[in-house]
């Protein structure tokens, strides 16, 4: 290690000959290694720092961060992966605040590095004269590829076997999963703006990234519900207009979205999030429509118009008009779309009839009065 930080302090010193670029690549992958070798001991500041060593050796010659240097670009690549993936387990398993402040800070900073590096390299792996894009492993000779699977118990770690694009596309979508996590945790104007970014990379979208963002979303604890609900509607715009290969647009909706969206719905009611309740339920309305429910349940959307009817006999009861017409109203329709395959409309009818004596004043306890 002392080695490796002599020649990095030495450098700016001494002409650009004074070491040459197969030099700072055997050094660069020897760091490497040695952190990987360490990966599971107490050492971990060692690992981290040994893999700052490790990128800093393949940043010293500014044409090698244009991707002009295939094998110190994937050193480069792996660094960083490896890096975000360290810190993102070793902020799950801090318990003191500050500790897992700091390293999930170092995660989003470590993941947004690989990020900004990987497309480009991608393109160059996909080039057929790029003689590095070897089709067996997509690590530089002698070191060694390692997943941290602790980062993401989600994502399936890619397999050591295969044409280096398709390899470096799973390290891609593990990155993006762990910094969403990283970017949640944060909780900043900054790490928001970031995720839409984050949502918007539609281009390397498939299933398993879609159910990782929507789990994580989810379970985040602290996570303002509002943003939490924007960044769903979100991910359902980017997947309607996803370019991806491995997406089909209307086999994810309903496989995925129907268990989440119903999460949501119940989470925004019982914070009495009332806005957000609706909007979720305004979605739920779109989707149906637009797919014309095939593969959406049909007892998700009854129990979701069940649920929203009942809202509207909340505000009948608190004399809100304008909004017990308003949900009494979509749950009538969401009723409509899902007695189609489901009960023949039998749930609709009966919401129609129940509506009718609210507004006769037959049903709920009470006239209902002006609106607030």
């Amino acid at each position: 290690m002392s080695v490796i930080k002599a020649v990095i302090d030495i450098y700016p010193t001494q002409q650009a000959t004074a070491f040459s670029v197969h030099e700072l690549e055997w050094l660069a992958k020897k760091s490497y290694n040695i952190a990987l070798r360490l990966r599971d001991s107490k050492e971990t500041e060692h690992t981290l720092v040994l893999l700052d060593l490790s990128i800093k050796l393949t940043t010293l010659l500014p044409q090698q961060t244009h991707a002009t240097n295939s094998s110190l670009n994937e050193t480069y690549l792996l660094c960083e992966f490896f890096r975000t993936t360290k810190h993102i387990s070793l902020a799950r398993q801090t318990t003191d605040p500050p500790a897992k402040q700091a390293h999930y800070t170092a995660a989003h900073k470590s993941s947004s590095a690989f990020q900004s590096q990987i497309t480009g390299f991608l393109q160059l792996c996909r080039n057929p004269e790029a003689t590095y894009a070897k089709t067996t492993s997509s690590a530089p000779t002698n070191a060694t590829i390692i997943v941290d699977t602790s980062a993401n118990t989600n994502a399936t770690p890619p397999p050591e076997e295969g044409d280096a694009p398709t390899l470096w596309l799973e390290r891609y979508r593990i990155i993006l999963a762990v910094d969403l996590e990283a970017s949640i945790y944060l909780n900043t104007d900054d790490t928001w703006s970031h995720i839409t970014s984050l949502i918007q990379t539609s281009a390397v979208l498939n299933s398993k990234l879609i159910s990782v963002y929507l789990d994580t979303l989810l379970r985040a604890k602290g996570a303002p519900l509002t943003k939490v609900v924007q960044a769903i509607k979100l991910i359902i715009r980017t997947i309607h207009a996803s370019p991806s290969p491995d997406i089909n647009n209307l086999t994810t909706l309903h496989t995925d979205f129907p268990r989440y969206l119903h999460v949501l719905y119940q989470l925004a009611l019982e914070a009495h999030e009332d806005r957000l309740a609706e909007s979720v339920l305004d979605q739920v309305l779109v989707l149906v429509r637009d797919c014309k429910t095939e593969g959406f349940p049909p007892t998700e959307m009854q129990w979701m118009a069940a649920v929203a009817f009942n809202r509207a006999v909340d505000f009948y009861l608190a004399a809100k008009d304008v909004e017990c017409r308003r949900w009494a109203e979509k749950a009538i329709a969401l009723a409509e779309v899902g007695g189609v395959d489901g009960d023949g409309g039998a749930l609709a009818r009966l919401l129609r009839g129940r509506y009718g004596k609210l507004m006769l004043g037959e049903e709920g306890g009470g006239n209902s009065g002006s609106s607030s």
